[in-house]
């Protein structure tokens, strides 16, 4: 029990490290962002590589701009590969909330997504979701994401359905 309380602990200490400064490393975190879509797409199994090592640069270096979305994308893995829907949870609420504190605009829409889609109903009813869904597509749709911003679309759709709305 005292593991899982250090635990939340150490997930709410995130939000507050310290800045990555190192503009290689920023532009690194950025690459490896950008490697995460594609390695979904072509090859799953290179995903959580990319993911973790986003994450570790964040944890070793302090927070970038591309932090929130490594943690979101951490809770996507624990909360639905590994089964560990708490600290998932706990992950995508950290990546929300550095959103704001750091002023990751553009990243709202992959933000949003990925704990509206892939996190959130882990712990949440379904129609609960609605509400970040639309604010990825509006933020993708406003910063040129227009990938995820379609995906956001896609999932509000499938989310209106197994909800039971008309469509």
């Amino acid at each position: 029990m005292a593991k899982k309380a250090d635990r939340k602990k150490k997930i709410e200490k995130l939000e507050s490290l310290p800045e990555m400064k190192d503009p290689k490393l920023v532009a690194v975190a950025r690459l490896l962002m950008a490697c995460t879509e594609p390695s979904y797409i072509g090859n799953p199994d290179y995903l959580p590589i990319v993911v973790f090592k986003l994450v570790n640069l964040s944890l070793t270096h302090g927070n970038s701009i591309y932090s929130a979305y490594a943690y979101a994308s951490y809770g996507v893995i624990i909360s639905g590969v590994l089964g560990d829907i708490e600290r998932g949870y706990k992950f995508g609420k950290l990546a929300v909330n550095l959103l704001d504190k750091i002023g990751a605009v553009n990243l709202r829409c992959k933000v949003n997504f990925l704990f509206g889609n892939l996190i959130k109903h882990w712990k949440d009813h379904i129609v609960d979701d609605a509400d970040f869904l639309f604010e990825a597509l509006t933020s993708g749709s406003e910063s040129g994401d227009y990938s995820f911003a379609s995906y956001s679309l896609n999932h509000i759709i499938f989310h209106a359905f197994f909800s039971g709305e008309t469509l």
